[in-house]
């Protein structure tokens, strides 16, 4: 499934438009600039496309002049994360890359402090929030954690392995939305918040450019919301199947598992140990592809119900609802 089509749990929406009304913003101005309806913002099975969140962010970055969304001890103006990425990619290393971030934020941003330790096999990036009663729904962390992965990677162009991500707060409704932001295991109630890495990877030469900077700017925070999801082998394996309309109607489990010299058994086997199924991933690749056609607009029920593997709008209507807890006209 491509990046464009995944989609996100309505928890993070339902963040912004809190800290939103606390804060004394126009909240119907937000939804509406995102085109989310009022009634779904509290649906418990309602999903977004990343493109929605972005524009969501966008607003309330522009309307509050702030970056941490309402939800920090004091605000972060609108404009410092950009400030601090174009002097990050004059930086050497992904470790100068870390130092520069922590000494940057902790003399502009009082909200949080970062914290980089580095140990012989181990390195990790640590936040700890001024006020952690301010960010209720646990957005900012997540976000900004999320931010703390990607934005370094993409500057060394390297992917960086996860060891693990612990959270200072309770395991949340949406726990299942942690293997889409994080590919490893998380770890709530801890001490504090922080992604693990390993360290040999903090002598990685930074390879992003002035150049290339500005349009990874131009794209955030989409970019960020985009790289959602990290599966685990077989389930990636399974999903890669299903980035078409075609694949959705005709890929089955046991010719697949032939593609990869195992039974189907095995495939069952080694897709319940990744804790899914393959009519789970198959519902989820339809789930996300039917959200990101009826967002984007243009085509009839009956065109997205065919392009998501159904053969009449009827039954696809009824898996839909089933999916979102709203009809498809209703979300359109």
């Amino acid at each position: 499934m491509s990046f464009e089509e995944q989609t996100i749990s309505m928890h993070y929406a339902r963040a912004v438009i809190r800290s939103a009304a606390k804060n004394g913003l126009d909240t119907q101005q937000l939804m509406a600039s995102a085109k989310i309806l009022p009634n779904n913002i509290d649906s418990k099975t309602m999903r977004i496309t990343a493109a929605q969140l972005d524009v969501l962010v966008r607003c309330y970055w522009q309307m509050a002049d702030d970056e941490l969304l309402g939800m920090a001890s004091e605000p972060c103006r609108y404009g410092i994360f950009a400030l601090m990425a174009e002097q990050a990619v004059f930086q050497k290393t992904l470790g100068d890359v870390y130092r520069y971030i922590c000494r940057f934020y902790n003399l502009v941003c009082p909200g949080f402090s970062l914290t980089l330790a580095e140990q012989e096999e181990t390195a990790s990036l640590s936040m700890t929030l001024t006020s952690p009663a301010q960010d209720a729904d646990h957005m900012l962390t997540d976000l900004y954690l999320l931010i703390w992965h990607r934005f370094p990677a993409w500057l060394i162009g390297t992917w960086v392995p996860l060891i693990s991500v612990s959270l200072a707060h309770p395991e949340p409704s949406h726990v299942e939305e942690y293997r889409l932001l994080f590919p490893c295991p998380a770890e709530f109630k801890q001490s504090v918040s922080r992604i693990i890495f390993p360290a040999r990877l903090l002598a990685k030469p930074v390879v992003q450019t002035p150049d290339s900077i500005q349009q990874h700017l131009a794209e955030t925070p989409l970019n960020w919301f985009r790289r959602q999801s990290y599966w685990p082998r077989y389930s990636r394996i399974v999903l890669d199947q299903l980035q078409t309309p075609e694949q959705l109607q005709t890929t089955q489990i046991e010719p697949l598992a032939k593609q990869l010299n195992i039974t189907s058994r095995t495939l069952r086997r080694k897709l319940a140990e990744e804790h899914t199924t393959f009519q789970a991933l198959k519902q989820s690749a339809q789930r996300d592809l039917a959200l990101h056609l009826l967002a984007k607009g243009g085509l009839t029920l009956n065109q997205v119900a065919a392009a998501v593997g159904y053969s009449d709008a009827a039954s696809f209507s009824r898996a839909f609802k089933s999916w979102t807890g709203v009809s498809p006209n209703r979300f359109k």
